[in-house]
């Protein structure tokens, strides 16, 4: 009885191993086969090829193709209905090469000269590490090597009408674009490489001088800044004449505004010495000077003088008249006498 106990007890363990071996197997089996997970929504367009995969946001599956075709070339420039909407040094297959700006090379865009990294000086300003056709693309001047080593993008002092900045020679040079007189040499001092010792030397309203036939302020390194008597901006720019002080007047021997108008009689001059003790400001030597003739000549022959003045004892600028040596018209003509034209002209 109790061989036959034993024996039972044994054949149920062998049961049970049996059962758990089998439901193992299952889940061995099962985990044999790899699960693959979807890729996120961010990564739509992706192919796979058999020597080349590519599962990365932003390619699309032509790119793929491209690159996986080992027959590309580096573009200067891609075109814009392709997959690189215009960009600059792509290695892609040819089709996408905009061949207008420039014949494709058949090796990868590094080992290009056009795509050499470098400095790309746009509107004044110095970018490093910019591939030369990306730079040429965008209009910029490309330069070997780096900011440090290229003198454009030296800071110095750049003394403009409008007051003095500490900035690159590149951002002076595009600053006086708008001034076809002033010359970079003469204007951009690399000598003074810190802010501070650029604002030490030049000191506004310094002096005043004649500057377009008007007075101006000057600064002490000679550029021209506002017209006397005007209220300068927040902003530091020049102040143009129709908004500085008087402009609506010619301003004659003022000596409180200098906006001088020749159209209206006046020209910057030096103040004469009969007025200097009206003046309040050491600094003012020129001002509006009157171009109307006062008390102009008159002959003792002409009975039609005064009548012709209309009462005035001036002639304005540019102002003409008649004069003659005897009465005139109706017969009363002397044989033999003659008739001047007169003219005012700056006083």
């Amino acid at each position: 009885m109790k061989k036959i106990i034993e024996e039972s007890y044994r054949l149920r363990i062998t049961a049970v191993s049996l059962i758990f071996l089998i439901i193992s197997s299952i889940f061995t089996v099962y985990l044999l086969n790899p699960v693959y997970a979807s890729p996120p929504d961010d990564f739509k367009d992706y192919t796979y090829t058999d020597d080349f995969t590519a599962y990365q946001q932003g390619i699309t599956g032509e790119q793929v193709n491209d690159i996986a075709s080992g027959n590309n070339v580096c573009c200067t420039k891609t075109k814009q209905d392709s997959p690189y909407k215009g960009e600059s040094c792509i290695y892609a297959s040819v089709n996408n090469c905009d061949l207008s700006a420039g014949q494709p090379s058949g090796t990868t865009c590094e080992q290009t000269q056009e795509c050499q990294p470098g400095v790309c000086i746009i509107n004044g300003f110095c970018n490093a590490n910019t591939l030369k056709g990306v730079c040429i693309n965008q209009g910029g001047n490309f330069k070997t090597g780096t900011i440090e080593n290229i003198q454009a993008c030296q800071k110095g002092c750049c003394s403009l009408p409008t007051g003095s900045a500490f900035v690159t020679q590149a951002q002076c040079a595009d600053a006086i674009k708008d001034y076809e007189t002033l010359k970079l040499d003469e204007i951009f001092d690399a000598s003074l490489n810190t802010e501070d010792a650029c604002l030490a030397k030049f000191t506004e309203k310094h002096h005043t001088g004649c500057f377009d036939n008007k007075v101006y302020w000057f600064d002490s390194a000679n550029n021209p800044e506002n017209i006397y008597g005007t209220n300068y901006a927040t902003n530091g720019q020049r102040i143009s004449s129709e908004n500085s002080c008087g402009f609506s007047s010619s301003n004659a021997e003022s000596l409180s505004c200098g906006n001088c108008d020749y159209s209206k009689g006046s020209i910057c001059s030096d103040i004469p010495q009969d007025k200097i003790k009206d003046v309040n400001n050491p600094k003012l030597k020129y001002y509006c000077a009157d171009l109307s003739c006062k008390n102009p000549a008159k002959s003792d022959i002409n009975v039609f003088w005064s009548k012709d003045l209309s009462g005035r004892n001036e002639r304005e600028n540019g102002e003409s008249w008649c004069e003659y040596e005897g009465s005139t018209g109706e017969g009363n003509d002397l044989v033999g006498s003659r008739h001047y034209r007169r003219i005012c002209i700056n006083g």
